[in-house]
């Protein structure tokens, strides 16, 4: 429910000190209904139940990666930090093996 105040504080203060603004959302979970498995692991490793009011949220059903076209709408009124976003990724070099586990290897 922050989330414009958020936003509008954070490019204010970009704007005061001359710092360009970069579109990000914070993701934790490939698909949306990855979030309800994670709920589910939580609670069992902290021995709560799923209605427990008090347990621990540490994230929200909205942390998956999201399309570019919703980025793109999040964002439309913020152009130059889609654009920053993009120049940022350009910069990266990352290649990642879906579907394989890589476990380190101890000593045993």
């Amino acid at each position: 429910p922050e989330w414009e105040a958020c936003v509008s504080g954070s490019v204010k203060l970009a704007e005061e000190l001359g710092l360009p603004v970069v579109a990000t959302h914070p993701t934790q979970f490939m698909s949306r209904d990855d979030f309800n498995a994670h709920e589910a692991r939580v609670c069992i490793a902290g021995g709560w139940v799923l209605t427990d009011k008090k347990r621990p949220r540490d994230f929200a059903p909205s942390q998956f990666f999201i399309p570019p076209e919703t980025m793109a709408e999040h964002f439309a009124d913020l152009p130059e930090a889609l654009e920053n976003t993009v120049e940022i990724a350009k910069r990266c070099n990352l290649h990642i093996t879906l579907g394989k586990n890589f476990l380190p290897l101890f000593p045993t």
